[in-house]
């Protein structure tokens, strides 16, 4: 039941952006989570799905710091 309160209120948070503005939405690729930045995907990630973050997102997130460090 609290499961499926969570994904209504996701929705419904979705549902009150104004209509002009485009909606961009961060699907968790290990669950039916929805997330409306991408911030608060890869805390999900980092939280609930560690082995996976570490597997697959961690060396992208590091390529990227690294490429802003070179910029910089």
């Amino acid at each position: 039941m609290k499961l499926k309160q969570q994904t209504l209120k996701t929705y419904e948070g979705i549902l009150k952006q104004p209509k002009n503005v485009p909606i961009e939405v961060y699907k968790c690729k290990c669950c039916f989570k929805y997330f409306a930045t991408n911030e608060f995907l890869m805390s999900h990630y980092k939280r609930k799905h560690s082995e996976f973050y570490r597997a697959e997102i961690s060396h992208t997130e590091d390529a990227i710091l690294n490429k802003e460090l070179g910029e910089l």
